[in-house]
């Protein structure tokens, strides 16, 4: 695989803090145990596989570590009887290079023998290395055109949360020095805060290049009751409100703000969400005054199999039991992860990016749609309506507010026309996160 930089480039992405988080694909249930510490030889990485409620340990370990032209993995503890991946990075070129994964294996028993376990091991296989080429070329590809963040510091809230923690690894992985907020005790890497209590060190703003806001508990996990209503507001309006008034009374403040909302910003002034949206974007705005670049990030439906909507779906689909939701009429304005970790990175990066940016793919339609593309990459039929009364009875105010809400597809506040997505069409999209290859042409 060719990629768009200089090889020894390309071996240092492979050692970079993050890069293994990166090159684990979203379609398979693994964990990172242990990683390690760095690239070098008798270093060790522990993965659980998990299927069901099984799981495995996969213990592997570097050997012949050459850079920038090689290094070897191989497994001591895991699901094969013998493991051995060989990464070859070759000179194609001042600012090319070239990958080669070699890989050979065992199953335990001698099991590679039996045709049909030989090939699905080997379309798996393939299905993972077709995913860490496709997510490793486009990351190193933004790479080049926005920077490293060699001496940058990151400070993200919601670090532990799906879209934090896949934000931490890629920022890592470009050389961004990345912290959390937690409300558990300071240790490396995270600082304590409190936005319940007000509790967040003045000192602790102090000289960070970015700051990300994601924290906020998830919107859909349950039916609203007015206390859950208020935990959704507060959690949300009141850590923004602590960050701001930090961040204005810093001696060096951060330089930009990024600050995520929502796209339900456009929905109806009357529903709750807009007006959690409104009054959230208001103490972002704070900063913005106090002369912090900051940017409100109104985000649509992202797309990840490890959670949120996609993976709420999942379940129902592959039963071949999905289908349109309501009407299936209402909008249903998503992004892909990679897409908006893309828009944090820019936005960390390009000092011209401040104000409200629409984190919605550009190609996105309506639900009936989007749900008949995930049947077809699923290879499921897709037809089976959930009722919009069945959506008020079984969710509430919530369903009403989510599932049904007709939010706008076409962006009021788009990112800059040059700005490129992975994966601006769902069935693209869908096929790159869930490791479905794109059917091969007909010819006649």
């Amino acid at each position: 695989m060719e990629v768009p930089v200089p090889c020894g480039e390309l071996f240092d992405w492979h050692a970079a803090d993050g890069a293994l988080e990166r090159l684990l694909p979203p379609f398979q249930r693994v964990e990172i145990r242990r990683a390690a510490e760095a690239m070098k030889e008798g270093e060790t990485v522990v993965l659980r596989l998990r299927a069901g409620p099984f799981f495995k340990d996969w213990v592997a370990r570097l050997e012949e570590v050459r850079p920038p032209a090689s290094f070897v993995d191989v497994q001591e503890k895991g699901p094969f009887r013998a493991w051995r991946h060989e990464h070859r990075m070759e000179v194609l070129g001042e600012t090319r290079s070239q990958l080669e994964d070699k890989v050979r294996w065992r199953l335990p028993f001698g099991l590679e023998r039996i045709g049909p376990l030989r090939k699905r091991t080997e379309a798996e296989l393939r299905r993972l290395f077709a995913f860490r080429h496709g997510r490793m070329r486009e990351d190193l590809d933004r790479r080049r055109r926005w920077g490293t963040g060699e001496g940058r510091r990151v400070l993200i809230s919601g670090a532990s949360g799906l879209i934090g923690a896949r934000l931490s690894a890629y920022l890592r992985t470009l050389g961004f020095t990345v912290a959390g907020l937690t409300r558990g005790a300071a240790r490396d890497g995270w600082i304590h805060w409190d936005p319940a209590n007000g509790e967040l060190a003045l000192e602790d703003l102090e000289g960070w290049d970015a700051v990300v806001h994601l924290a906020g508990e998830p919107i859909a996990d349950g039916r609203w009751t007015e206390e859950r209503k208020k935990r959704l507001r507060d959690s949300r309006i009141a850590s923004t409100r602590l960050l701001v008034e930090r961040m204005r009374a810093a001696k060096e403040p951060p330089k930009v703000f990024l600050c995520a909302s929502g796209v339900n910003f456009y929905a109806a002034k009357t529903t709750f969400l807009h007006q959690v949206c409104r009054d959230w974007e208001a103490e972002a705005v704070r900063a913005e005054e106090a002369g912090i670049r900051t940017i409100r990030m109104r985000t649509g439906i992202v797309l990840d199999p490890a959670g949120g909507a996609l993976a709420k779906m999942l379940p129902a689909f592959r039963l071949g039991l999905g289908g349109p939701i309501g009407s299936g009429r209402q909008g249903f304005p998503f992004i892909g992860m990679d897409d908006l970790l893309d828009l944090y990175y820019r936005g960390i990066q390009d000092e011209e990016w401040q104000g409200v940016i629409d984190a919605v793919s550009p190609a996105a339609g309506d639900q009936r749609s989007f749900s008949r593309v995930l049947g077809r990459v699923l290879r499921r039929p897709a037809f089976l309506p959930l009722p919009a009364t069945g959506v008020k009875i079984l969710f509430g105010e919530m369903g009403k507010e989510t599932l049904l809400a007709d939010l706008p597809t076409v962006p009021e506040n788009p990112p800059p026309a040059d700005h490129p997505f992975r994966h601006a069409e769902a069935e693209d999209c869908l096929r790159f996160l869930l490791g479905r290859a794109m059917p091969r042409p007909q010819l006649r």
